[in-house]
């Protein structure tokens, strides 16, 4: 799927350099005729430093569009000049499905001089000339009576298509695939008029005759006469012969082919098939005695007129789209296109903003700072409550336009005028009425229109006023602030006065016909998440959204889900390591005495949410000369003494002899006490939860008792401690969401803010370009670089829906953020966003057929067949104009004045504070600020 790129424009430079498909890159550069409306200049292939010459719009060349081949990429360059402002636009591969349209350069053709504005006879300051346009308003019109005349001379429709086999197979077929395979498969193909009977393989020049030989006013009969002798027999027989009649059907089945699969190898002869229909066209028509044909513009007509092919064939009906999906687009319709022309004509004093009055030999101190304090805080707040209230997406470039969308969506206009209801949507106003044909009255005059902006322009004027009120109030407190540690002191023998006032600009508005369009909306869902993804990779790292939990693998909606099986694995999802492990199933409780304890609790406890199952006590003597009692939970057991009667030290002494020699002498030791350990197991403990009774006493000197308890988690009531363990857990983890996602934010904006600053326009109208253009790609296969070049970008309009849901506004006064930003906030919380985009002048019938079929038209654009869907939409715009004497009239201007938030101090006032007095009109607004 191909996708296209609009870079930043320079303005008036005569150089632009990009790098194409490829690795090529190319250096452009042009230089402007005297009357700029022509360029010359060259397209240097820096890889190979091979330059290609080219111009446009001069005597030599005067074609306004040229392709140039470089390397192995075509280059296409086009100067569009309208109104008074010309402008150099380069269409050229970026990659093999990214394709570059954007303008290089622009420049103005002239300025108008203002208009002589006298309001009370004071001055204002002069201010170079600036152009800051209104967005396009789109005026859908009814049919009229003349339209619905001409639509039987300019397209030659099928009469009876069902007695066709190709239609009645195609008519059967469910894909553009089956339809296709039809195509190609059909064998009553006319490959050459020359296989056709004559005269009709001479139709074709026979056109030529016709136009050239019926020339001027003629009647009915002597155009009949004419064209018998050029036809060679008589008009009512040759239509009803049956040479005609099966030669016009393998006509039409044949057009039928090339609009399928048809190659630009055959275009020659699609126009010659087509002439065939033409003259045919022609005959029936003064078979009919139609009046039309005794005008030159009535014959011109019909020998020229259009093809009309049954919708069946078409392999995407535009009138079976589905329009509730998410992402859609769909055919507006034919409109006049109003845009609202403004420039900045000077500065004006505005109301009286303070006097300040010191009398001689007067000390004046201001002592506000409390009262202020407070001022500013309610102004602040009113100021923040209006931003939620007035916030609405535009893409405006200056503040009446600004005001101008917001008044048209906030406050919903709608009139009505012989059953058409026009309705206003922010950028554009379109007229609900019914483009195929029925009868909802006439267009709306050109001083219907032209007052109905004005009113417009008015209001939002006031709505300017409004909002500036509240900033000038808080602009005043500010200069208030500063001024109140000041002292003036008047020395002098006469008083200092000083007079503020505020400044106004003073803005004219001029309402230009850019012309009928056809018109197709698109609607986008979610349209700054493209560019948001761009934005998060073009980081470093690339940024990604955490995860949050409902959204992981099993999905965590509670903190039920939060299990011993997968906390690790969710803590390690946000970077934590030390969570708490789960509790145990069971656990082992041990305590050792080896004093004497009666009836003690302290000593062995089972664990809260733990439950005794069994256990065993240790008891240990030392010698067996006493007694061990221990008691458990009421189980009593004694470790019994073995007493033995007291031994006694013995000594013998060994026998004496007679001899010299002595025997061993015998002693023998006291006997040594016994140790005594026994193992018995609890039989009272199963069930039992907390401290559990103690008791342990003996009279010998060393002596212990160790009792071990298992314990199991218990399960009564839901498992509590478990339960405990998942909302600790699960609210951790919350935490470390939140955390992550505020730090991902914070760099998202940080990252928005460096990628977006000073272009926030064009970031939105090249994303929403691309949506629109990935919309209409695939449905059928049309080539996006195809698509770019049919429909006018830059008229496009745009508005925007936000959720109820989205963020408020942020926290900082909103009269410190310009109203760009604000509205690049909107785009970028928009949930859906409706735009509206015009087909190239001339275009319509090419777009609406690549639009319908699976390629464009193979043969000459102007002799694009229709459908019989697309007659009505092509006939509101190719039709004659109603109100053509009102569009020659000079355009109405008027002028509006706007509120600012500048201050300045009247000349000749002398007064030692901030802000001094200028020496001149034109240096009045030098000492503003805002």
């Amino acid at each position: 799927m191909s996708n296209t790129e609009t870079v930043g424009m320079p303005h008036q430079h005569d150089h632009w350099k990009v790098v194409a498909r490829g690795g090529i890159e190319l250096d452009i550069s042009w230089l402007v005729g005297e009357d700029k409306t022509c360029v010359t200049g060259e397209i240097l292939y820096c890889n190979i430093n091979e330059p290609h010459p080219f111009q446009l719009g001069t005597q030599a060349h005067p074609a306004h569009a040229v392709e140039i081949k470089v390397g192995n990429i075509e280059v296409t360059l086009t100067l569009q000049i309208e109104h008074r402002e010309a402008q150099l636009t380069c269409n050229l591969p970026l990659s093999h499905d990214k394709f570059l349209n954007t303008v290089i350069g622009h420049w103005s053709l002239g300025h108008l001089p203002p208009e002589d504005i006298d309001e009370g006879g004071q001055p204002f300051s002069e201010t170079p000339f600036q152009a800051m346009d209104l967005p396009p308003f789109i005026w859908l019109h009814p049919f009229t009576p003349a339209e619905r005349t001409d639509i039987r001379l300019r397209f030659i429709r099928l009469k009876s298509p069902k007695d066709l086999p190709l239609y009645t197979t195609l008519s059967q077929c469910t894909s553009a695939a089956e339809k296709q395979a039809a195509a190609q498969a059909f064998s009553g193909f006319v490959a050459d008029i020359s296989s056709l009977p004559p005269p009709i393989n001479h139709f074709p020049a026979l056109r030529l005759e016709l136009l050239a030989s019926l020339s001027g006013e003629l009647s009915l009969p002597a155009v009949w006469k004419q064209t018998e002798s050029l036809l060679g027999q008589e008009v009512d027989h040759f239509l009803a012969s049956e040479q005609w009649t099966s030669s016009q059907a393998s006509v039409w089945q044949s057009l039928f082919v090339l609009s399928l699969t048809g190659t630009g190898k055959q275009s020659v002869l699609a126009a010659q098939l087509i002439d065939i229909l033409r003259v045919g066209h022609f005959l029936s028509r003064l078979e009919h005695c139609d009046p039309a044909l005794e005008t030159p513009r009535g014959r011109a007509l019909v020998l020229s007129a259009i093809p009309a092919l049954p919708d069946a064939v078409t392999t995407t009906d535009l009138a079976l789209m589905p329009q509730a999906a998410d992402n859609t687009w769909r055919v507006l319709g034919p409109a006049t296109l109003k845009r609202a022309h403004q420039c900045l004509l000077g500065y004006r004093p505005g109301e009286l903003a303070d006097i300040v009055n010191v009398m001689p030999h007067e000390r004046q101190e201001r002592q506000e700072q409390l009262r202020n304090y407070r001022e500013e805080h309610d102004s602040d707040n009113t100021e923040r409550q209006s931003a939620r209230d007035e916030s609405r997406q535009t893409s405006a470039s200056s503040d009446l336009t600004n005001a101008l969308q917001e008044v048209m969506a906030s406050d919903g206009i709608a009139r009505n005028l012989s059953n058409v209801s026009p309705t206003y949507e922010n950028l554009n106003e379109y007229i609900s009425g019914s483009w195929t044909g029925a009868n909802a009255g006439a267009s709306w005059a050109e001083q219907d229109r032209s007052q109905l902006i004005r009113q417009l322009t008015e209001k939002a004027a006031r709505h300017i006023g409004d909002r500036v009120s509240r900033q000038r109030g808080q602009v005043w407190q500010q200069v208030c602030e500063r001024r109140q540690s000041s002292l003036i002191d008047n020395a002098g023998s006469q008083r200092l006065v000083g007079i503020f006032h505020w400044v106004d600009k003073l803005m004219q508005v001029r309402l230009v016909d850019i012309g009928r369009r056809l018109v197709l909306e698109f609607k986008l869902k979610n349209p700054a998440q493209p560019w948001l993804e761009q934005v998060q990779q073009s980081s470093s790292p690339p940024l990604s959204e955490p995860q949050s939990l409902a959204d992981s693998t099993p999905a965590i909606t509670s903190y039920s889900d939060v299990l011993p099986s997968n906390y690790q694995a969710l803590g390690a999802q946000y970077g934590i390591s030390d969570l708490a492990p789960p509790p145990a199933d069971t656990r082992r409780v041990i305590a050792s005495v080896d004093q004497m304890l009666v009836g003690d609790l302290s000593v062995l406890t089972v664990p809260k949410g733990y439950q005794a199952v069994d256990g065993q006590m240790t008891l240990a003597l030392m010698d067996n000369q006493h007694n061990l009692t221990c008691a458990v939970a009421g189980q009593v057991e004694t470790l019994s003494a073995t007493p033995s009667p007291p031994a006694a030290l013995t000594v013998v002494a060994p026998a004496t002899s007679s001899a010299t020699s002595v025997g061993n002498v015998l002693i023998t030791p006291l006997t040594a006490p016994l140790s005594q350990v026994t193992s018995l197991a609890l039989k009272n403990v199963t069930g039992l939860t907390g401290p559990i009774s103690l008791t342990a006493m003996s009279a010998a000197a060393v002596w212990g008792v160790t009792i071990e308890v298992n314990c199991k988690r218990g399960t009564a009531g839901g498992d509590p401690l478990l339960v405990d363990w998942q909302l600790r857990t699960y609210e951790r983890l919350q935490q470390a969401w939140q955390q992550a996602l505020a730090d991902y934010q914070s760099a998202l904006a940080r990252q928005v803010e460096r990628d977006s600053a000073g272009h926030t326009t064009e970031i939105q109208r090249t994303v929403l370009m691309q949506g629109c253009l990935l919309l209409l790609a695939p449905a059928p296969s049309t080539q996006t670089a195809y698509l770019t070049t049919q429909l006018n970008w830059a008229e496009m309009s745009w508005r925007y829906e936000t959720p109820v849901n989205a963020a408020p506004p942020p926290s900082y006064p909103v009269i410190t953020v310009q109203a760009r930003e604000r509205l690049f906030e909107r785009f970028l919380q928009a949930s859906v966003a409706i735009a509206f985009v015009p087909v190239e002048p001339g275009h319509e019938a090419s777009l609406l057929f690549a639009l319908q079929f699976p390629q464009p038209w193979i043969g000459d654009p102007h002799d694009t067949p229709a459908t019989e869907g697309t007659l009505a939409l092509l006939e509101e715009q190719l039709g004659p104009r109603p109100d053509h004497a009102e569009h020659s009239r000079q355009p109405q201007h008027w002028t509006v004045r706007l509120p600012t938030s500048m201050l300045y101090l009247q000349q000749d006032a002398q007064l030692p504070a901030r802000l001094t007095a200028p020496q001149g009109a034109a240096q009045m607004i030098a000492h503003g600020y805002e």
